[in-house]
């Protein structure tokens, strides 16, 4: 599942082929995996604790925004000022996102105005896009690789790809980005992972 969420960008990227850096980022998890080739994979970053998009949803709710929220926080956060709440980073060598939930809970359950609303988003999406794209780019460059993909149901967010694009184009990398219908749980990504892994 995991896997094939990897390597979700292939579907319709036909000029990408094993290997490459992938992020993997949903409800569920949150993590860097290397993918030698369709069999062969390593993962150098995964969440600890929560993951982002399931920190995204709790967050939502707490600002009284319906489940899925994560989406909605995402459209929200091109509104608002992202430098306004100065997100938590943690100091570990993993994703950790317990202290950021935390952190963005407490702020949503005191403010009230819709402006305040989209600050909290903006600086809450930034956030995250950041904090995973910087490690995303800083395991590239350890393990000396040009190419990026992303994948899962949060590599739907438009302030995500935004980011991983300019951090991408500052360091002179490819990045691949999986169609929004193929970033949720679905048969395409498990029929082109199985298909290549049955002819490799």
């Amino acid at each position: 599942h995991i896997e094939a969420h990897a390597v979700s960008c292939i579907i319709e990227n036909n000029n990408l082929n094993p290997p490459f850096l992938s992020l993997v980022i949903s409800g569920g998890h949150t993590s860097v995996i290397e993918v030698k080739n369709y069999k062969n994979f390593k993962v150098y970053f995964k969440t600890i604790d929560d993951a982002a998009g399931e920190v995204l949803d709790k967050v939502a709710r707490n600002m009284g925004i319906a489940y899925p929220g994560g989406a909605v926080l995402d459209k929200m956060a091109k509104f608002g000022d992202k430098n306004k709440f100065k997100m938590p980073i943690p100091k570990i060598n993993n994703f950790s996102f317990s202290g950021i939930k935390t952190w963005a809970i407490n702020i949503a359950k005191k403010i009230n105005s819709e402006d305040e609303k989209k600050d909290l988003a903006a600086s809450l999406v930034y956030g995250i896009s950041n904090y995973v794209s910087e490690n995303l780019i800083r395991i590239a460059h350890e393990i000396n690789y040009k190419k990026i993909a992303i994948g899962g149901g949060v590599a739907c967010s438009e302030v995500l790809r935004e980011v991983i694009a300019k951090k991408c184009q500052e360091q002179n990398f490819e990045f691949y980005k999986t169609q929004k219908k193929y970033c949720s749980d679905n048969a395409a990504m498990i029929g082109i992972l199985g298909m290549n892994q049955f002819l490799e």
